[in-house]
């Protein structure tokens, strides 16, 4: 049997940057009262603007966004948007899910508000 030596998931997204939770957070102006890494999770997040910040997904904690403006987090190995009506997930026979956390991105890709 062959064995297939897996990319870097930055590979698979080259023009989106990979980030941590909290330089996903830096980078938007939210704020907690714990960081991402804190055994308890980081507590309620709220946006530079004020708002709050709502979390979701469909497999596990995926997305992050502001309910009073369009700001908005990603995690790029959840399941992403692909068209009007389909999504799809990252391959990980093919790529290597980063050991550092950096599998996020600044950007609310679902378009998701209140």
């Amino acid at each position: 049997m062959t064995t297939i030596e897996k990319r870097p998931l930055q590979e698979a997204f080259p023009d989106h940057p990979l980030k941590t939770i909290d330089e996903c957070m830096t980078e938007l102006g939210w704020t907690s009262e714990r960081s991402a890494s804190h055994e308890q999770g980081t507590g309620p997040i709220t946006c530079s603007c004020g708002g709050k910040v709502k979390t979701g997904g469909w497999i596990g904690t995926e997305h992050a966004w502001c309910t009073a403006c369009p700001k908005g987090m990603q995690l790029m190995i959840g399941f992403l948007p692909g068209g009007n009506s389909w999504g799809a997930c990252v391959d990980f026979d093919r790529f290597a899910i980063p050991e550092d956390g950096r599998a996020w991105i600044p950007e609310n890709v679902w378009g998701l508000h209140e």
